[in-house]
């Protein structure tokens, strides 16, 4: 082999070798540059996506729980009796009543516009998280106390048909159970996988 065929042989390998490097390179900072942007977007398809848990509102039954799992835990849906519904129709947002620690729900996760007597999109209906805030212990459905709908083992937290805890109750950290965002349509209701916190 002669010499000018040599260096002609070690160029294209130094040359390939080098543009092996650049496209490893290139390779390894790709998923870095991807991880520096944020996708949005507002398109109608993107946002029925976000819905994940979805139940027919005629398969509940008033003054039952029902369960629905979802990858990241668990939600219940409560369908409110007639009597639930006057007993939140006569309250006001003053924390005295009840002796409720949240009363008007300012210090609970929860949409802003689910920040009503019956933390919910519809009176008939209460969503939520069946989880106490402080340790992740999850509440029972009680029927044999008047005020009380709700409570957990941890701590003897008691909490309303909305999910708000008593005052006197449980853990003075303890806010009111999460309730995600939710809608109810044609009959349906769709519950996000995400909670918002305000």
């Amino acid at each position: 082999m002669s010499k000018l065929n040599q260096i002609n042989k070690r160029l294209l390998l130094v040359r390939l070798y080098k543009l092996f490097l650049l496209i490893s390179f290139l390779g390894l900072l790709t998923p870095f540059l991807l991880s520096l942007t944020v996708f949005t977007s507002d398109s109608e398809e993107e946002v029925v996506n976000k819905w994940i848990v979805s139940v027919p509102l005629k398969n509940l039954s008033s003054g039952k729980i029902h369960e629905l799992p979802w990858n990241g835990g668990l939600y219940w849906v409560y369908k409110r009796t007639v009597k639930d519904i006057s007993s939140l129709k006569g309250i006001d947002s003053e924390p005295s009543n009840f002796q409720l620690r949240d009363a008007a729900s300012q210090y609970s996760d929860q949409p802003v516009n689910m920040a009503n007597n019956f933390r919910s999109a519809s009176e008939y209906y209460f969503v939520f998280v069946p989880l106490e805030t402080k340790r992740a212990c999850q509440v029972r459905l009680v029927d044999d106390e008047p005020d009380i709908k709700f409570i957990e083992p941890c701590f003897g937290s008691k909490y309303d048909v909305a999910g708000r805890v008593l005052k006197e109750s449980g853990h003075k950290d303890q806010k009111n159970l999460s309730v995600p965002m939710h809608k109810i349509e044609n009959g349906v209701l769709k519950i996000a996988v995400w909670i918002k916190n305000n």
